[in-house]
């Protein structure tokens, strides 16, 4: 809560009146409904006496320690996602912002904020992206030095990745350093102590997200070495690890639509234009099917609201239509400009909009 609202309710909660607050603290009524209402704020030598006729500490009085909790910080995020589709980027960047300015110290806050922001701005059309990409790396940063290892070191993997992707390789290697060699699996010992006091259910949640967490980390692994073996012209190795793909997608229950970015990747690079086409229909058609996790066994006590897991029709739309924009607009495909078949299969899914 900010000062004022503060102020307001240990007030009532000491059936105090306004007028009283003010003769107390030798003040006028209309400061102290003024102070209430948040439109000014009391003088900071009327602090002490004010925290203690509501009898609270300073840091209490002037929120220094409150924080927001998991499902604040949750609410604050998808109520950011409604704002972006009703209201635009800039709108629910600057709310974004004022928030993170309310808990300049809540890092859990920052993070999320800062990382939906990011998603954000690659499933949305948005102007001056330059200036808010800088301005969500900052946050990631901010992230980044602070004292919880485990979100610093989640946005250290973040922006090493950037990094390298603009090719600044000193500040990936930077932080490549200042990650910590994990030898013990904390999360498997947090699962075998919940097993052993019955807590099955937590157990579960913990053990399914690391499957999650593995399959996902073997397929980014896989798809690196299928840019490797491209890059050397060993087609036959990125074939077997585009079925490696494909199988750790149906063994592990992830998205139909990992099954074919191998493939994808391979038609592209040998120019394949029947192959990139056909890939091309199973790749979209793929996104509009909806994939839920808790329809998983795998996956069933990660959430108990299975809406909250599933690749939302209206997140799957966007993704198309970026798709068919990136295949529209792109230099590395001007061979499949004038073949029928892709002509036909883009102006299928540009008329579906």
């Amino acid at each position: 809560m900010k000062i004022n609202e503060i102020i307001k309710l240990k007030r009532k909660e000491l059936n105090l009146t306004q007028e009283q607050v003010a003769e107390y603290l030798g003040v006028t009524t209309p400061a102290v409904n003024k102070w209430e209402k948040g439109n000014s704020y009391p003088d900071i030598t009327l602090l002490p006496p004010l925290a203690r006729l509501l009898r609270v500490d300073l840091n209490t009085l002037l929120s220094f320690n409150d924080e927001l909790n998991d499902y604040e910080i949750g609410k604050f995020t998808n109520d950011l996602a409604t704002i972006v589709e009703t209201k635009g980027y800039d709108c629910a960047f600057k709310i974004a912002m004022d928030k993170i300015y309310d808990y300049p110290n809540c890092y859990k806050l920052i993070y999320s904020v800062s990382s939906f922001l990011q998603g954000a701005l690659s499933l949305y059309c948005v102007n001056d992206r330059d200036k808010y990409e800088n301005e969500i790396e900052k946050l990631f940063i901010r992230v980044s030095n602070c004292d919880d290892l485990e979100l610093a070191n989640n946005v250290n993997s973040l922006l090493i990745s950037k990094y390298i992707q603009r090719k600044d390789y000193d500040s990936a290697q930077m932080l490549i350093d200042k990650l910590p060699n994990v030898s013990i699996n904390k999360k498997q010992l947090q699962a075998n102590l919940y097993i052993s006091q019955d807590k099955l259910k937590d157990a579960c949640e913990i053990l399914e997200k690391e499957i999650l967490f593995m399959a996902n980390s073997i397929q980014s692994s896989l798809l690196n070495l299928i840019n490797i073996a491209l890059k050397q012209n060993k087609f036959d190795y990125a074939l077997i690890y585009s079925d490696k793909i494909k199988q750790t997608t149906e063994i592990y229950n992830l998205w139909d639509y990992n099954k074919y970015i191998g493939y994808y990747e391979i038609a592209m690079k040998t120019k394949d234009t029947k192959k990139i086409v056909d890939t091309l229909k199973s790749m979209l058609n793929s996104i509009k099917k909806p994939w839920t996790l808790n329809n998983s066994p795998l996956y069933k006590h990660i959430c108990d609201n299975p809406k909250s897991n599933s690749n939302d029709n209206k997140l799957g739309q966007i993704l198309i239509n970026n798709i068919i924009k990136e295949l529209e607009c792109s230099d590395e495909i001007d061979f499949l400009r004038k073949e029928p078949e892709f002509i036909e299969l883009l102006n299928e899914y540009k008329a579906e909009n």
